[in-house]
């Protein structure tokens, strides 16, 4: 079988965080390779990647690692930010009282 060059550009999915260097991969760890925009998308979509759905050019995408890391992280911030309102909520209840 010959060897053809391609004239289109394959496609990579990479996670677009600064400590994360996760790439779309198959069970084997081999990287995928994508024909087009649309089926990185796809792909994507079905494997739990998060911002890539309507791709730009420079649309960041993050693996699932790092959508649950966000997601943990943003969950603790805000319990973090009730945990204060609620503090202050109190302060101002006790505060009033001593009046």
């Amino acid at each position: 079988m010959p060897i053809l060059k391609r004239t289109e550009p394959l496609y990579t999915l990479a996670c677009d965080t600064d400590r994360c260097h996760a790439v779309a991969e198959h069970d084997d760890g081999m990287p995928w390779y994508f024909e087009s925009r649309d089926s990185v998308a796809g792909w994507a979509h079905d494997h739990g990647w998060e911002g890539p759905h309507v791709l730009n050019d420079g649309a960041p995408a993050y693996c699932p690692d790092c959508v649950r890391d966000r997601a943990e992280a943003e969950a603790r911030a805000r319990s973090d930010r009730e945990h204060h309102q609620a503090e202050i909520q109190a302060a101002i209840a006790y505060a009033l009282e001593e009046l």
